[in-house]
Parts: C-alpha cells; sequence; structure tokens
C-alpha cells in the first residue's frame, strides 16, 4: 500500500510523502472505526502540520543544496576543462567530473554539481557570458 507512488527521476526520489500519507490516512480511518475520535483529531492536527512544515523545509533544502549536470563545449585548449573546475570552487560548488571527451578541434566536459540555487546562478551567468563557450548545457 502506497508503494506504487515512489518512483525515482533524475538525482531524486519521489513520491515517499505521499506514500506515508497514504498509511496515515489508513491508520486514521481504522482509529475513527474504533471510535478514537478525540484521538483521531489530535493526530490529523499533527499530520496536517507536519506535512505543512516538511513543505517548507523541504522547499528549503532545494534552494541550499541543488544537483545539477553541467555540459560544456569549447574549442581546446590545454587544461580548459580544469580552469571550469576552478570556477566551480570559486562559486563554492562541490563537482564531480563525470565526462570528457574532445572532438575536432573542440572539448567536452560534463560535470555533476552540488550547491546552494544562488551559488548554481551565479556560476551559469559567469559561463553564459564566457566567450569560449560553444555550447552550455545546465
Amino acid at each position: 500500500m502506497g508503494a506504487g507512488v515512489i518512483f525515482q527521476s533524475e538525482n531524486r526520489i519521489n513520491g515517499l510523502t505521499t506514500a506515508a500519507t497514504i498509511w496515515i490516512t489508513a491508520a486514521l480511518g481504522m482509529g475513527i472505526a474504533d471510535g478514537f475520535y478525540s484521538l483521531v483529531l489530535v493526530s490529523t492536527a499533527i499530520v496536517l502540520i507536519s506535512l505543512f512544515l516538511f513543505t517548507k523545509l523541504e522547499s528549503w533544502i532545494d534552494r541550499v543544496n541543488q544537483l545539477r549536470t553541467y555540459k560544456i563545449v569549447s574549442p581546446y585548449k590545454e587544461n580548459l576543462l580544469k580552469d571550469y573546475e576552478v570556477y566551480f570552487k570559486e562559486h563554492r560548488l562541490r563537482f564531480k567530473r563525470m565526462k570528457q571527451s574532445k572532438i575536432g578541434n573542440d572539448i567536452t566536459g560534463s560535470w555533476i554539481v552540488q550547491g546552494s540555487e544562488k551559488n548554481h546562478k551565479g556560476f551559469v551567468k559567469r559561463i553564459m557570458h564566457d566567450e569560449n563557450v560553444k555550447e552550455f548545457e545546465f
């Protein structure tokens, strides 16, 4: 019961709260069936307050800790990908290089990057204004 709403998408698992809410709703229904009306009322209030607070907490966590994938294509230059990694560090982003390739005169790098929304925005702005960047996926 509830497991059907849990699924994985990209770097996240979704539906855990929905699954837990299904279980809580079933438990509250059993409480009503047994005649524990006041306990069910108090429990319902606790559940609703918790769901509201967890929604706010989740929004805050998403702002301060985002995981994004970046792909940058530029004309080949020695140590260019390391230069981009310096930019990640300057914007206080943690990163892991996933892939690099050189096709013709271009070099491509892909990273998984973690950090706050503000820091990601600063990095994206910097890369968008870099005249050497041919392609940028973010």
